[in-house]
This record gives C-alpha cells, sequence and structure tokens, in this order.
C-alpha cells in the first residue's frame, strides 16, 4: 500500500494534507490474482508507506488499510518501516526519509502489539484453505500495450495502474459492488487454465466462468485455447465487443483473418446490442452489452453481504467449509440478517479485534439460504467460518440493542440511552516527554491535556492517565458499552483496579460490563497515548537539531523538503466524557 485511502468512517482523524492511497482494490488484486491462479501460498505487502506524514500515523488509521489490503487478497503484511536505531541515539532516533516509522521511539509503539495480534488472527485465517472466488477475468494486456502512450516503458507500479487501463479498472469496481469477487488471469496462464469436473482449473484454483471485458485486441491464439475450454463445457463470457484486432505488425494481416474466421465459427454476431448465448461444443459463449444481465448467466451466486448490506468481504475454501473475511469499509452500519452465498451446516464467528468467538446467530429464508445475524459498524470487521456438517455447541455469538439508564432527578438525566462520565476527573501525565510532575483536577468532564496551562502541555508525547470515581446505577443490563466517541489517540482502561482493555481503532468503544459493579461506586483509570506530532513540531519550533541522516533527510509525502514548527498542536487526550452504554442481550 502506498499513501492513505480515504475512508469515510467516523471519528477516524485524517489529515487533509495527505497522498491519496494508490493502491485501490482494483490495483491491489493483480498481486493476489497472480498468487491465486498460479498456486502460491502467499501475497505479501510492503504495507502502510507514506500512509502520512512522519510522526502521525495512529493505529487507528493502520487498521482500514490492513483490512483493505486482506480484503483483497494480501495475506502476508511487511511493515514499512521499523528504522534500526541505537539506544543511545538522542530523541526521535536514526530516521528512515520515508513514513511510517515505527520503533520504541514512536509513541504508538506501546500499544503495537494489538494491531500486531490482530493481524496474526486475520492471516491465520487467510494463509488457510484456497480462494474461492469463482470469476476469471481476462486481463487485457495487449489493449495497454497498444494504446498508452504515456510511456515507452510499461510496469505494473501500484502508482498509475488505474491510469493504464481505467475502464478495466471500474469494471472491477462494478462487479465487487455487485456481490462478485474475481481473479485476473493472463494469455500465458489462461493456456495454462483446464476444464474438468464442470469448472475452469488453474494450478492454483477453480471457477466457474471467465469474462473477457471490453478488449480491442487479442492473440488468435488466446480466442482458441478459450474457444477450447468453451467446447470442453467451459461458460466464455464476452461483455460489450469482441476484439477485432490483434497485437503487432508481423503477419498481421494473416493472423487478423485467422482472428476473423474463428469469430465466424462461434455464430457470435460482432455488434452486439442485445445478449446472445450460444452452445459451443459441450459449453456455452454469451456475449453481452450489460453486465448485470451478463453475470446473471455465470452461474455465480453474489454476496449480499456486499450488493445490499455494503460489507466488503473476501471468501476462502476449506476442507470442511469456508472461511470469510469481512469488514465495513464505510460510513454504514448492519444490524439485521444476512445470507450467505455458500450452503453450511453451522457458522462460527471470530472477533479478530479481541480473539473471542462463539457459534453464529443462525436462521433461513424463504430461498432456503443460510442467514446469520450480523452486528457491524463503520470500521469493524468480523471472521466468518462455515462447516459442511455437523452442528457446534455453546452460546451463540451475542446480540445487543440498547437499554436506557436514569442517573439523576432532572427530565434529561431519565431514561437516557448513555450515561455520560462526568464529575470530578483528575489527570496526570505518565511515561512520556518532556517530563510534567503534577495532579490536575478536570471538574465536569476531562478535555486534552494540550489545553492545559502548563509548560510542556502541547509538546508532550507520550502516555496520560485520566481517573474518576462514579456510581452506576442498577438498571436492567446483560452488559455495558464504553463509548469514547473520538479519542487521541489510543486508550488502555482499567475498572476498579482490573485491567478492563484496550481501545485503538474505530468505532473507539469497547464492552467491560463484566468489571463494573451495578449500583455501586466504580473508579475509572484510562491511560491515552498520543502521536509524537506535537513533539516533533516543537523541536522544529525551537530549533532543535534531529535531522542528521546522510540520505535526503526526511521529506515530505510530496517528497518536498519539510519542516514541523507550522503544525498546529493536535489535540491529545480524551477530547469529552466517555458514555456508558447499558446492552440489553437479545435471545
Amino acid at each position: 500500500s502506498f499513501g492513505c485511502t480515504n475512508f469515510d468512517l467516523p471519528n477516524l482523524r485524517v489529515d487533509e494534507d495527505i497522498r491519496r492511497n494508490d493502491g485501490n482494490p482494483a490495483t491491489l488484486k493483480y498481486a493476489s490474482s497472480a498468487a491465486h491462479v498460479s498456486g502460491k501460498n502467499f501475497t505479501s505487502s510492503e504495507s502502510m508507506t507514506w500512509l502520512t506524514e512522519h510522526f502521525r500515523t495512529s493505529l487507528a488509521l493502520i487498521k482500514p488499510e490492513m483490512d483493505q489490503l486482506f480484503l483483497n487478497g494480501v495475506n502476508r503484511v511487511y511493515y514499512h518501516g521499523t528504522p534500526y536505531t541505537p539506544k543511545e541515539a538522542a530523541w526521535p532516533g536514526w530516521l528512515f526519509y520515508a513514513s511510517i516509522l515505527v520503533n520504541p521511539n514512536n509513541t504508538i509503539f506501546r500499544d503495537m502489539p494489538a494491531l500486531n495480534d490482530y493481524i496474526a488472527r486475520v492471516q491465520s485465517f487467510m494463509q488457510s484453505g484456497k480462494p474461492d472466488n469463482e470469476l476469471l477475468l481476462y486481463l487485457p494486456i495487449y489493449d495497454i500495450w497498444q494504446n498508452y502512450r504515456k510511456s515507452n516503458y510499461l510496469t505494473f507500479v501500484i502508482h498509475s495502474m488505474a491510469d493504464k487501463l481505467p475502464q478495466f479498472d471500474g469494471l472491477v469496481l462494478e462487479l465487487r459492488e455487485a456481490g462478485y469477487d474475481m481473479d485476473y488471469i493472463s494469455d500465458k496462464q489462461l493456456s495454462e487454465t483446464k476444464f474438468a469436473d464442470g469448472l475452469l482449473q488453474t494450478p492454483g484454483a477453480e471457477y466457474k466462468a471467465i469474462m473477457v471485458p471490453h478488449c480491442q485486441v487479442m492473440p488468435p491464439a488466446t480466442l482458441q485455447h478459450l474457444l477450447r475450454l468453451a467446447r470442453q463445457g467451459a461458460h466464455v463470457m464476452f461483455l460489450g465487443s469482441l476484439p477485432q484486432e490483434v497485437p503487432g505488425l508481423h503477419k498481421a494481416a494473416e493472423r487478423r483473418d485467422q482472428l476473423r474466421q474463428l469469430w465466424q465459427e462461434t455464430g457470435l454476431k460482432t455488434d452486439v446490442h442485445s445478449q446472445q448465448s450460444v452452445s459451443y461444443g459441450q459449453g456455452t459463449l454469451t456475449l453481452a452489452p450489460d453486465l448485470t444481465q451478463l453475470m446473471k448467466t455465470s452461474g455465480i451466486e453474489p454476496e449480499e453481504m456486499k450488493s445490499v448490506q455494503g460489507l466488503d468481504y473476501i471468501r476462502r475454501r476449506c476442507e470442511d467449509g469456508y472461511v470469510y473475511f469481512v469488514a465495513m469499509q464505510h460510513n454504514r452500519s448492519v444490524d439485521d440478517w444476512v445470507p450467505l452465498a455458500k450452503p453450511a451446516s453451522s457458522v462460527m464467528f471470530f472477533d479478530p479485534l479481541s480473539g473471542k468467538k462463539a457459534p453464529a446467530p443462525m436462521s433461513r429464508n424463504e430461498e432456503n439460504q443460510n442467514l446469520v445475524y450480523l452486528q457491524i459498524k463503520p470500521g469493524q470487521s468480523l471472521i466468518i467460518r462455515t462447516f459442511d456438517q455437523g452442528n457446534l455447541s455453546g452460546d451463540t455469538y451475542p446480540v445487543f440493542e440498547p437499554g436506557n439508564v436514569s442517573y439523576g432527578c432532572r427530565k434529561e438525566q431519565r431514561n437516557q440511552e448513555a450515561l455520560p462520565l462526568s464529575g470530578n476527573w483528575t489527570f496526570e501525565f505518565s511515561e512520556g516527554q518532556p517530563h510534567i510532575p503534577g495532579q490536575f483536577k478536570m471538574k465536569g468532564q476531562p478535555r486534552p491535556w494540550t489545553e492545559l496551562q502548563v509548560e510542556g502541555a502541547d509538546a508532550y508525547a507520550g502516555t496520560g492517565v485520566y481517573k474518576l470515581e462514579f456510581k452506576l446505577p442498577k438498571v436492567q443490563a446483560d452488559d455495558w458499552l464504553l463509548d469514547f466517541g473520538f479519542l487521541a489517540e489510543t486508550a488502555r482502561i482499567r475498572i476498579n483496579g482490573k485491567d478492563a482493555g484496550l481501545v485503538w481503532s474505530v468505532p473507539y468503544e469497547i464492552r467491560l460490563g463484566d468489571y463494573l459493579l451495578p449500583g455501586k461506586k466504580n473508579s475509572i483509570e484510562i491511560a491515552v497515548t498520543n502521536l509524537p506530532a506535537n513533539r516533533i513540531a516543537d523541536y522544529d519550533r525551537r530549533g532543535i537539531k534531529w535531522r542528521i541522516f546522510k540520505d535526503i533527510n526526511i521529506v515530505s509525502v510530496f517528497y518536498k523538503p519539510i519542516t514541523f514548527d507550522v503544525w498546529p498542536v493536535l489535540p491529545s487526550g480524551l477530547t469529552q466524557a466517555p458514555r456508558l452504554i447499558p446492552l440489553i442481550h437479545i435471545k
């Protein structure tokens, strides 16, 4: 990945002057398609390059970018980067010119294990089984070579693939929005593809159909092999038009005639205004101007979790079922029964954020499809593991609805959806620099420590601890949700002296009913860690020399010289009172 994706996720802080991510889903699939088709077990990615300017990358910003990699077939990530720096080197240590940089000198390193655990859990599923994308999409490379004029030297670099084949790029995204997933296939890979047992078989995966998208140029040998597969029983689909031109100049007229003769043998009309479908040997050739109608002939069942609910997904086939990784990467929530395109006897949910698992709530619709009940908020993700046979024991994955709570005599304090944790908060700086002693009172509600009128507060990088004692009303609640709204940036929570968890990704919330004492006094400690941006900006404002490197010596995301003295202070800590929301378990 390279740059930052503009995810529309509530409370996710994204800088305006960022480099937009060149690795959109259509581009990311070049690598994973090659691995899937050829039978490679791993698709690796140099990840998080230039996600933000230096010193401004949060764990919350990393997670949806990681999810996007997983959703598009990457199943082994490498960070960019972790530069070596000697312990005795003064802060910020030895740095590489490009972000992001994560080592013990970066404040986010404190809570990095939570991100690593999350990645490890997802990868453990995404590295199992085999890909299950079902549609092969022919990559019209000869159209790029024929039409791309910006350079005589064509490379598959992440920065410009969408420019080289924009129509193909748009088609991939349209297919994904409709609930389908696919792998790209080249002419050479296609020549090695066989048809057996009702499926197109490559060295690494099996597919139900192949589509040739809008393209002008195709070698006769490629068309010959497509027709050979159709004669054996394959379904070959053509979208929009049939390629009429051949690549290169050597015997061009002869090869053009050969291509024309092959088309004549099929019985398909080259000027298409309506859908055509012809039997060809034991298979079928279909030509259509409309993608929706063409895909209805493919025999591939789309996943409604994407086409209806808006959930992004990737699916893999295991010996005894399927595994889905799903994530909500848009400002949209799901709280509904969701059909699965694949049959299942039982289903297990795994939460990769917490590591918790439980059998999924299941039902069936009128079409006898399996339904699972999903509650997913913007930014959240889930592993869905289906099993072909047998049933699972144990309590099902919990489904909640919000309750209500009264915490005072005034009208606005009765029958409310949440209890705001207002009161006499205290705050103290903990692990970080510069050293700031003392305890600070925050009456009413907590506020960012950058607003404290104390020297160094607006330059502090590290952890600060907020504390509060409060009485929890005794109300009907099967659990309690602690909701921060916005958070700058991560929070370790202790309830009544016990570790209750870490919040580091959107939505900034955590269930902690097991730690609370209803009807009694409770204590909460929230250790918030911020970014090092304010400290490095202070260094530049005070003229401290820290750029000591022999390369281009720290540049911006646009590879321009940069200083950080002009950065405004980033709010750090809690920006408002967290809320406790009672949850009622729906049986």
